[in-house]
């Protein structure tokens, strides 16, 4: 307030002085100036705004800057987890979106969980600020996700991201990871890896187990085995991951399970040992949680196939349900599901499958189905499991050789040669 005032007098009052004596008047004090008090708070008031936005420029747009982002994210990132974080660079505004590349993410015992080559989002300053991890536009270059689970142990995204189990009234879910949403995100050139404990029936005996394992790691049966430590484990593995997904709900209060809106997907996907299902785009809604996923009216299509349906895929177990409509369907393309079947087959048919342990029952209704020569319509059931069960069999065909059954029936001699109809 002093640049307001010009003080004239010690007492500030009005009156007459002596001045070699001369009596002389005492001007009174100067009104206030509030002119010049509005330009001065104004001038202060701009230069505080200027050092922000060079403060905010320094931080968001210059290589020191990011620097120092980078570093904070990834000390802060540290602390969440319980294993190793190491973020490669940062770039963008910052304010409302960035750029993330070489991002790692290790379990304590360094084994990976998720390594990203280039992670580029917008997001609000305002939901983050609220703990709220709203991302807008993400785009995920060549992501690798490894999901563990040793036998004996946990997931490793558990390990990795502890967290206080006791359920909480929606208002107190404020913790960071109590709200992730991802919406119009991408991904390109990703890969996914499952691995879930395994171990042969516990219907065998000793002798047969033993057989069971010698056979599972040597490549006798379908399924990926690999010794480890405390037992074996299953893997699959989606490759050449590339998707849109309008909506990937991680958490959030007041859902119970976490969804994954997809509307293109292209993949090689390996379920089991070669040969792979090449899907050329997959569309649908997939609720998962820490255990299984499930869809309902997925659409799929295939190099020479279509499929829409339903089914539910456990992710410790394996079992797999499926209910599909298959129009057309191309044997070559779900040589997957059963590799006996001809290359060459083709037609349409609706197919329900049940893989539940060491049991896989299939059943082929509406069927349509030319394989070379022959062609075969109605429905056939079929159970693999210590023996083969052929059952809700109702069938017509001509032209069906003894070879091709061969083929599809395992174990099977045919004590003649011909072709029946």
């Amino acid at each position: 307030m002093a640049a307001w005032r010009h003080d004239r007098g010690a007492s500030g009052a009005p009156g007459p002085a002596q001045h070699d004596g001369i009596e002389v008047l005492r001007p009174g004090p100067e009104p206030l100036n509030w002119r010049r008090g509005i330009i001065v708070a104004a001038s202060l008031f701009a230069s505080l705004i200027a050092l922000a936005v060079i403060a905010v420029y320094v931080v968001t747009a210059t290589d020191w800057g990011h620097e120092r982002v980078r570093r904070y994210a990834q000390t802060a990132l540290n602390g969440m987890v319980h294993g190793k974080a190491t973020i490669g660079r940062v770039s963008g505004n910052l304010l409302s979106g960035m750029t993330v590349q070489n991002l790692v993410i290790t379990d304590s015992a360094g084994q990976p969980f998720i390594a990203v080559e280039s992670f580029k989002a917008n997001y609000e300053i305002a939901s983050l600020l609220r703990k709220r991890i709203w991302i807008r536009d993400a785009i995920l270059v060549r992501p690798l996700v490894v999901i563990d689970h040793p036998p004996n142990g946990s997931w490793n995204w558990q390990r990795i991201f502890p967290r206080d189990t006791t359920p909480k009234p929606t208002r107190q879910q404020n913790a960071w990871g109590d709200w992730i949403r991802f919406t119009s995100a991408k991904m390109v050139n990703g890969q996914l890896i499952v691995r879930t404990p395994w171990k042969p029936s516990e219907r065998l005996g000793a002798a047969a187990r033993d057989s069971a394992i010698r056979d599972a790691l040597g490549g006798g049966s379908r399924l990926m085995i690999e010794r480890v430590p405390g037992g074996f484990q299953k893997i699959v593995q989606f490759d050449s991951m590339t998707a849109t997904l309008p909506l990937l709900r991680l958490s959030e209060p007041g859902y119970a399970n976490r969804l994954a809106e997809i509307s293109a997907l292209s993949m090689v996907a390996y379920p089991f040992r070669p040969p792979a299902a090449r899907v050329v785009d997959l569309k649908g809604v997939f609720p998962f949680n820490n255990d299984s996923v499930w869809w309902k009216g997925a659409y799929a299509a295939l190099p020479n196939s279509k499929a829409s349906g339903d089914g539910s895929y456990a992710l410790s177990s394996g079992d797999l349900t499926l209910s599909l409509h298959t129009d057309p369907a191309s044997f070559g393309d779900i040589r997957w599901v059963y590799p006996r079947l001809p290359s060459d087959g083709r037609g349409k048919l609706d197919l329900k499958l049940m893989w539940h342990g060491a049991v896989q029952d299939y059943a082929v209704t509406n069927a349509d189905i030319t394989m070379g020569t022959s062609r075969t319509t109605g429905s056939i059931g079929v159970t693999l499991a210590d023996t083969i069960t052929i059952h809700d069999t109702n069938l017509r065909f001509a032209g069906v050789d003894t070879r091709m059954l061969e083929q599809l029936i395992p174990h099977l001699k045919s004590p003649r040669r011909g072709v029946l109809a």
